[in-house]
């Protein structure tokens, strides 16, 4: 891949979140065994995973996603993991997140997951930005539209710091940025997503 469509497809990204390099990672179990267990305490939950498709620049990236997280608070605090992971060419785009806070709009089945990263595998200039490394925040939101195995369910690539504007995870998750039309979600192209109240 040339020089210059890296160059475009990072700026293109940038929105979404590009990051780089194994930089200072710290070590997280991914697993959340036992975080969905209590089905009854009136908080929302979220899981699943699979892959989407971002389409930018012209090129369709295969992302893959896996989260699982509750609230742990009325206030949206929330406990949990998740990654999103594609490779762009050669190079690999991977981070882990620890989730912070979790929105959910139960009518449109739509939630805000905020954390920090926990893990910066990606390589090359995508790891470098010092915004993207563990300990920073970390955001995106998913879209559940209803039934394991239908089509309609999407998610966003993540963003950090300054995405649109926005600075903390905690600010993403209370002002539950939603565009038209999905603009800048994905749709799922295999797996499920769920969205739990």
């Amino acid at each position: 891949m040339s020089q210059v469509r890296v160059l475009f497809l990072c700026i293109a990204l940038a929105g979404y979140g590009c990051a780089g390099p194994d930089t200072n990672p710290v070590d997280v179990d991914d697993t959340t065994a036992g975080v969905l267990a209590d089905a009854t305490d009136g908080l929302g939950r979220v899981n699943g995973g699979g892959h989407y498709a971002l389409v930018t620049g012209g090129t369709t990236l295969n992302i893959q996603v896996a989260l699982s997280g509750k609230q742990t608070a009325e206030d949206e605090t929330a406990t949990g993991t998740f990654h999103h992971r594609t490779m762009l060419g050669e190079t690999l785009i991977e981070y882990h997140g620890r989730m912070t806070c979790l929105a959910i709009d139960e009518e449109e089945g739509r939630a805000w997951i905020g954390g920090i990263v926990t893990i910066n595998k990606s390589d090359g200039g995508f790891g470098s930005n010092p915004l993207r490394q563990p300990g920073k925040d970390i955001w995106f939101r998913i879209l559940d539209a209803g039934t394991p195995g239908t089509a309609g369910d999407r998610t966003t690539f993540v963003g950090f710091e300054g995405s649109a504007g926005i600075i903390t995870s905690r600010e993403y998750c209370d002002t539950r940025p939603w565009p038209d039309d999905n603009d800048r979600t994905w749709p799922m192209t295999t797996g499920n997503l769920n969205v739990m109240p």
